[in-house]
């Protein structure tokens, strides 16, 4: 019974097939002329890439440190770059390179964006490089004036000695010795974390790249689904002209 369902059901769609072939045939044109039109009226998106390897500072216990987080900056840039931004990734398990993205209309305007977002990176790594510095600087200033003061008492001490042998001066000098070796030792790493080699601003690494091919755009799979639902479309449309043509020829018919 089943069978002859399915064979009926056959016979049926090949006679409506044959019977508005026209209309399926002219469906179908229609629909690939609307997703030409679909495609010229859409606005094409463009992406660039680029990878920024994240720069880094020298500690006081000598460990090398980078400037900033993937998850920090992803906030920063998000919020400064509203629109501009697509992603920021990370992609180094040791937090040293992040990946950003820029999306829009045309591959000059997304390669724009990456410049922009990236002279933002480097200049707000480099403000920071600059206070690093500068608390290093300070401290040294006072590593140094610490220096000073100890030198003067020495120079007061010894100038006591000479004129006659005070034991309380002389051991007040060599614990002044003890700290001023500490001093200097503070002045000599002071000055090694302050080499130019330690500080690395955030660098662009292989260029900024581009995707050619529009982001949001697939040709035959959207003329393919257009071409389908005017096909289907037109079919529906079809049996319901079929029936309804059959119904109004039973109703000419009856008495």
């Amino acid at each position: 019974m089943d069978s002859n369902n399915q064979n009926i059901d056959l016979k049926f769609l090949k006679k409506i097939i044959k019977k508005f072939k026209l209309l399926l045939i002219a469906s179908i044109i229609l629909s690939f002329i609307f997703s030409i039109s679909y495609l010229n009226s859409r606005v094409l998106l463009y992406k660039s890439i680029a990878t920024i390897e994240l720069g880094s500072y020298v500690t006081s216990d000598y460990q090398v440190h980078e400037l900033d987080s993937p998850g920090r900056l992803n906030k920063i840039l998000n919020i400064t770059f509203i629109g501009k931004l697509s992603t920021i990734q990370q992609i180094s398990e040791l937090n040293q390179f992040i990946e950003i993205t820029s999306t829009s209309r045309s591959i000059d305007e997304s390669e724009e964006n990456i410049k922009k977002i990236y002279e933002f990176v480097t200049n707000l790594h480099l403000n920071k490089i600059n206070n690093i510095k500068s608390n290093y600087q300070e401290r040294l200033k006072r590593v140094e004036k610490n220096i000073q003061t100890i030198q003067d008492k020495q120079i007061e001490l010894l100038v006591q000695n000479k004129e006659n042998i005070d034991y309380n001066a002389l051991l007040n000098s060599l614990q002044l010795i003890t700290i001023l070796n500490g001093e200097l030792e503070k002045k000599n790493k002071l000055i090694s974390l302050l080499k130019p080699g330690n500080f690395k601003n955030s660098i662009l690494v292989g260029g900024i790249r581009h995707n050619k091919k529009p982001e949001n755009l697939s040709f035959s799979m959207i003329i393919t689904i257009f071409a389908f639902f005017g096909a289907v479309l037109s079919l529906i449309m079809a049996i319901l002209i079929q029936i309804t043509q059959t119904f109004l020829k039973k109703d000419k018919i009856a008495p």
